[in-house]
């Protein structure tokens, strides 16, 4: 994790296996490359995470943009989700970001066409129809 390499540089590669069984951090420590070190190291972790009381909030469970408050479907082992106003978002792409040597893997859904939804401006980020009437969520 983070504090062991700043502290001792190399030593946690090479025994932390022996000194760590669990940890217990606050929502700091919460991020993918650390979660995936703890569990590729066989480390029991309790973390929370870092949107955690973000998620107790009306607008986080009302945010109809985002995909954890969509219904999925299944089509032919392809998983997608349906929007607010019923349409499907495919899957379009993956893309990944590096940053100080761990590569983070994004999946990238999108609607094909989202021409006449009602809904467009609070499912898009930034949406204004003058300026992009064509506009699909991706």
């Amino acid at each position: 994790m983070v504090i062991l390499h700043h502290t001792r540089p190399g030593y946690a590669e090479t025994h932390l296996h022996l000194l760590l069984e669990e940890v217990t951090a606050d929502s700091g420590y919460c991020s993918e490359k650390n979660l995936l070190y703890l569990k590729r190291n066989e480390i029991s972790s309790y973390i929370k995470l870092q949107d955690h009381e973000k998620r107790k909030t009306r607008a986080y469970s009302e945010d109809i943009s985002k995909y954890y408050n969509m219904r999925t479907g299944i089509f032919e082992d392809e998983q997608f989700y349906i929007c607010h106003d019923g349409r499907e978002l495919r899957h379009l792409r993956t893309e990944s970001k590096e940053q100080d040597g761990y590569t983070q893997t994004f999946e990238v859904y999108g609607c094909a066409d989202c021409s006449g939804c009602e809904h467009k401006a609070r499912c898009l980020y930034k949406y204004d129809a003058e300026k992009e009437p064509k506009r699909t969520k991706s």
